[in-house]
């Protein structure tokens, strides 16, 4: 049973509201970019699919922090909301 804050399990559900719009809309950029031969609604989309990745990112790792230290963890996974934050940002750079 899990004890989270009611504000870790709304930002949560925010996360992965934000990733579920963000998806959607690059599935109608890619579509609308392939149906119009248009190379900036195809160049958007890829912009997007970092945005998706980032946000899935996030989802992982914040569900993935929620486990339980255990053994020589033990502070738990909680170190890979910095790691999935840092690699954004470090995505966003290149």
């Amino acid at each position: 049973m899990s004890h989270d804050h009611p504000a870790v399990r709304g930002s949560e559900r925010r996360l992965v509201a934000a990733l579920a719009l963000v998806a959607a809309f690059l599935v109608g950029e890619v579509v609308a970019g392939l149906l119009a031969h248009s190379v900036a609604l195809l160049a958007d989309a890829a912009h997007l699919l970092t945005d998706v990745a980032g946000l899935a990112a996030a989802v992982v790792a914040a569900r993935l922090a929620k486990r339980p230290a255990k053994g020589a963890m033990t502070y738990g996974l909680r170190r890979l909301e910095v790691l999935a934050a840092q690699g954004n940002g470090a995505l966003l750079l290149v």
